[in-house]
């Protein structure tokens, strides 16, 4: 896979941007009340204040490398 680096935004967007996605086939209710919570507001932060620290940690779990998403049999 080619590397892309993102800005923490960007990669932000992007999440948004791939469960959005998800969202728009399966209309789950709970995926709809995850990306209501991520929504950005205009003056700064998003909708759900907790929901950007929990981003952002997730974010940093992959970045060191202790997030494991391989298949194994």
């Amino acid at each position: 896979m080619e590397e892309i680096k993102l800005t923490p935004e960007q990669a932000y967007l992007s999440t948004f941007a791939f469960l959005e996605g998800i969202y728009r086939v399966t209309r789950s209710n709970e995926l709809g009340t995850l990306l209501g919570s991520m929504l950005l507001r205009a003056e700064g932060g998003t909708a759900d204040p907790a929901i950007a620290g929990e981003w952002e940690q997730a974010m940093r779990q992959a970045i060191s490398g202790s997030v494991d998403a391989r298949f194994e049999r």
